[in-house]
This record gives structure tokens, C-alpha cells and sequence, in this order.
């Protein structure tokens, strides 16, 4: 009876799960905002890593198929576990679904994890189910389809509980998932993250920095080759401030939400419930302080509260005017991921006092989010009937199709093909086009000039005859001057010294990582 109880919380855990996500699994795909972007984006991933790229980063299919620098400046890590379970079997709508459950799943097992290290294990059972029942997650899951954001909030749980465990090394891992999984989300998250690991120990500077590191192959290019693209942040975080009413009265929508809009829009509601645990936590904060030293907690997380509620306020504009890398956040609504990790935090502080009532609180939870996991569905529809489209896969998966180099005049009008003649008299006599390396035959009779099928970005590198030659980038694509006779062309995408700077981070961090882990296990093995 003893070993059943212990793992009674995991299965309770479990069972809840299931019903959240049951409707991932049901034929059809839920219509979201971003749902279609990943379901492309796993597509161009997965030819990738079929190619042999194990780090993507240019998606040769898109822009009408001259392609782009994607996966320089779109998180990678959700594309492979979309890309996985594309490998083994699974649609491509079937792997945006999969890899939502997945993050829903690990969202709320590491919130358990966490509590555990704080609560005794009936509190942080049911803290993590109240968390569960959070609005927020469920307007990323069946409304935005946010596939970066539900396992960014997982990763985020992680991280909490290795500083509550005090595994350095688990906390850089978990930092540098974190930003490769959801860049903005990690701009949000990890100020908050990393003062909450400094006040537990200073020392966990060092396992910090080891996660920026360990992320660094990502996040460095993306910074500083923004300069290079147009449309990387199309989002005026001005337009989408809520009011004070909206986030404390229950709605729910599919509409996208902005300043202006109203009817059927998506709900940023905080959630009635979150909002009464919230309250009552806080008002035992004081005594809390004084039985068992959790009182710093509860006020670290009210803090946090009250600023992400003034952070989605109106009110707070000339903050994000004047912090350099906020309006990256684009929706001010993201604070209430915050909230919605704070949430899990008060409600096993509550249930610690108050297990009956905390009880009450969960299936009232349930109860009031029922209607939030029926989302509408489509017909199934095979991968043909998305990769057939053009709408699809000419654009650049992005918001209104804005996302494109500096050099690249307008929107991609003819068809991409390996190689065709812009200028003078000459012949492709073959030419393909393998996802970041282009070859062709040419064979010229006068002075001519050959356009590849591509549009130019740093690293492009092409080669004519085994001799690097000069590229031509004035309209945006990839010409390549030829003299009279045969030639033989290799574009080949290669790393820029930039981005090879910020592999050898990555990797040197890793390497760190790994040595400090076996280091660990020699000592405690000759204790």
C-alpha cells in the first residue's frame, strides 16, 4: 500500500494530463494562430536534418522556394521534436499536436517536481494541479498554438526545481533549453529565473552563465544579424495592451487580441481561481514567515505578480519605452505565463494550510476551464493537402509573409529553379538545388551571368571551376559572373566567423558541462 501511495500524486498527475490533451489526440487539426507557421517550419526542419544538417538553419523551400535564413532567428529546439516524430511516422499535423501534449505533459511534471522541494507532497500535488487549470495555458494550447511557449513554461518549471535541488549543472542545461526553446520567453523569464537562483546561492552564477553559453550557437547570430533581415519584430507591443477589466473577468475567443479589437477574441483573463489563491497566499504571508521560513517565497512571487500585471497594463508604456530589449516581448499578455507559474507556488502554500478548501479550489479550476479544452477542429487532412498549397509553402512563415533579407527587393513573383540565365548567351546543362548547397553545369558561349536559386544572405559561399568567386547581391539573389567555356558551380551555405565564434561557445560550455558532471561523479563515488 505504501508503494501504491507513492506513486498515486504521478498518476493523479497523469490522469489530468490526459483529459487536457485528449483533444490532441482525436483525428483533425485545431485551427490556432501559430499552428500552421510550425506545422511548415517542421516540414523545412526535418528536410534539413534529413540533409545531414544537424543544426538548421535556412529553410531552402520557402520565399518561393529561393529560401531563407529561418532557423537563425526561429527557436530550433521544438522543430526537433516536431522533426522526431515527423521521422517516425507521424503527419506533420499530427507532430504540432504531439509536441504540444508533450510540453503541457513536462509543464506539469516539473511543477511537481518543484513544489516537492518546498511542500510536503500532497500540497505540491495539488498546487500543480491548480496550475494545471491555469486559462493561459490553455489559450496557448488550443487557441494560439504556441508550440515554443508551452515548452518554454516546462523548461522554466525545470530550472526552478534544479535551484531548489541545487544541481548547478541541471540549471544551465535547463537555461540554455530555455532560450532555445523560446527566445522571447527567455527574454521574459530569465531576469525573474536568475534572481530567484542568486538569492537561494550566489553561486549559481556560474551554472548560469553556462546556459547563456550553452545557448550562444542561437542566440548570438540572432541578435546580431537582425541587422541583415526586415520583418524579424513586426509587432507594435503598444497595440496589444489589455485593460484592467480583461484581465480579471472570465472570456473566452479564437479572435487574436489587440487594444482595439473586441467580440470573439482570445481571453487574457488571469482566471478566477488563480486570482483567490493569489489572494489568500498572500494574506498568509506574514504568518508564514515566521513557521517555516517560506514568507520570502510568497513575497518574491507577489512581487512578481504585481509587476507582470502593471507590465500588461497601459500604464506601463513608458517602462517598455525605455528598457532596449522589452518591446521584443511583443504581447504584454505574455506576463501572465508569470502569474500562471506563480500560481502553481500559492496554491500549494494554500493547500499546505488548507487541503479541503485547496481541493475545492482544483475542481473548481476544472469546472470553470471545461469549455476551454472543446476546441474546434478540422477535417483530417494529409500533409499533401498543406505542402500542395502555396500559401504555405511560398511564403515565409511569418506574419503577413514580412520576414526577408535586407537585399531582397520585394515578394519572391517567379518560381525558383536551381539555376537559369539572367545575361548573355549560355546553357544550364544541369543544376540542383539540395537545401543549402546549390550545384550546376554551365555551359557558356559569350560573357554571361547565371542566377541561382536563392536569395543572398551571409555565408552563401560559391564556387566556380574549385575557385571562390565574387557574388552578386544587388537584386537580392545570388548571381554569379561567368566567362566564356563549361563551368561548374558549388553554392555551398557555410558558417560566418560570427557564427562559428558562437559554436565554439556552445560547444566549449557543453564540454564544460560534461567535465564538471563526470568530476561531480568521481567525487561522490570515492566518498
Amino acid at each position: 500500500m505504501g508503494r501504491a501511495w507513492k506513486y498515486m500524486p504521478w498518476m493523479v498527475l497523469a490522469a489530468f494530463c490526459l483529459y487536457v490533451v485528449w483533444p490532441l489526440f482525436t483525428p483533425g487539426f485545431i485551427p490556432t494562430h501559430d499552428g500552421e507557421y510550425h506545422l511548415i517550419r517542421f516540414w523545412q526542419f526535418h528536410a534539413m536534418l534529413s540533409s545531414g544538417h544537424l543544426f538548421p538553419r535556412w529553410a531552402p523551400d520557402l520565399n518561393g522556394g529561393y529560401g531563407l535564413p529561418l532557423f537563425l532567428f526561429h527557436y530550433p529546439f521544438p522543430n526537433y521534436i516536431g522533426a522526431f516524430w515527423h521521422s517516425i511516422g507521424f503527419s506533420l499535423a499530427d507532430s504540432v499536436k504531439l509536441t504540444l501534449g508533450i510540453g503541457y505533459v513536462m509543464m506539469a511534471v516539473f511543477c511537481y517536481a518543484w513544489l516537492c522541494r518546498l511542500f510536503v507532497r500532497k500540497a505540491a500535488v495539488l498546487g500543480a494541479l491548480s496550475c494545471m487549470f491555469v486559462p493561459y495555458w490553455f489559450v496557448d494550447l488550443y487557441v494560439r498554438g504556441s508550440v515554443g511557449e508551452m515548452l518554454a513554461i516546462a523548461w522554466v518549471f525545470f530550472v526552478l526545481w534544479s535551484i531548489e535541488s541545487s544541481r548547478g549543472l541541471f540549471i544551465a542545461v535547463g537555461i540554455g533549453l530555455l532560450i532555445t526553446t523560446h527566445n522571447i520567453m527567455a527574454l521574459l523569464f530569465f531576469p525573474l529565473l536568475s534572481l530567484y537562483a542568486l538569492l537561494k546561492n550566489p553561486g549559481h552564477w556560474k551554472a548560469l552563465g553556462l546556459g547563456v553559453g550553452l545557448a550562444a550557437y542561437f542566440w548570438i547570430p540572432a541578435i546580431f544579424e537582425r541587422a541583415y533581415m526586415t520583418g524579424v519584430n513586426t509587432v507594435n507591443y503598444a497595440d496589444y495592451f489589455p485593460q484592467l477589466y480583461e484581465l480579471l473577468i472570465p472570456s473566452w475567443g479564437t479572435g487574436f487580441k489587440t487594444s482595439e479589437t473586441s467580440g470573439n477574441m482570445m481571453s487574457v483573463q488571469i482566471g478566477i481561481i488563480p486570482i483567490l489563491i493569489g489572494m489568500m497566499s498572500t494574506a498568509l504571508m506574514a504568518k508564514r514567515a515566521k513557521s517555516s521560513g517560506l514568507g520570502k517565497y510568497e513575497l518574491f512571487w507577489a512581487i512578481a505578480v504585481c509587476l507582470s500585471v502593471y507590465m500588461m497594463l497601459p500604464a506601463s508604456n513608458f517602462v517598455w519605452q525605455g528598457i532596449l530589449l522589452l518591446p521584443f516581448v511583443q504581447y504584454p499578455w505574455r506576463f501572465l505565463s508569470v502569474i500562471g507559474v506563480a500560481t502553481a507556488f500559492f496554491a500549494a502554500s494554500v493547500a499546505s494550510r488548507f487541503f479541503t478548501l485547496s481541493v475545492f479550489f482544483v475542481i473548481a479550476g476544472m469546472i470553470l476551464t471545461a469549455s476551454y479544452v472543446r476546441p474546434v477542429t478540422y477535417p483530417e487532412r494529409p500533409d499533401s493537402y498543406y505542402l500542395s498549397r502555396t500559401n504555405f509553402t511560398q511564403g515565409t512563415s511569418s506574419l503577413g509573409d514580412a520576414f526577408r533579407t535586407q537585399w531582397q527587393k520585394d515578394v519572391v513573383k517567379t518560381p525558383s529553379v536551381p539555376a537559369r540565365i539572367i545575361l548573355g548567351d549560355a546553357q544550364v546543362i544541369r543544376a540542383e538545388n539540395n537545401g543549402g548547397r546549390i550545384v550546376a553545369a554551365v555551359s557558356a558561349r559569350t560573357k554571361s551571368t547565371v542566377r541561382l536559386g536563392s536569395v543572398y544572405y551571409p555565408g552563401w559561399q560559391v564556387f566556380v571551376d574549385g575557385k571562390k568567386t565574387t557574388i552578386d547581391s544587388e537584386y537580392g539573389y545570388i548571381d554569379v559572373c561567368l566567362e566564356p567555356g563549361g563551368h561548374d558551380i558549388d553554392a555551398q551555405f557555410r558558417q560566418t566567423p560570427l557564427r562559428k565564434a558562437s559554436d565554439i561557445l556552445s560547444v566549449f560550455s557543453c564540454m564544460s558541462i560534461v567535465c564538471l558532471f563526470f568530476k561531480k561523479r568521481t567525487a561522490l563515488s570515492r566518498t
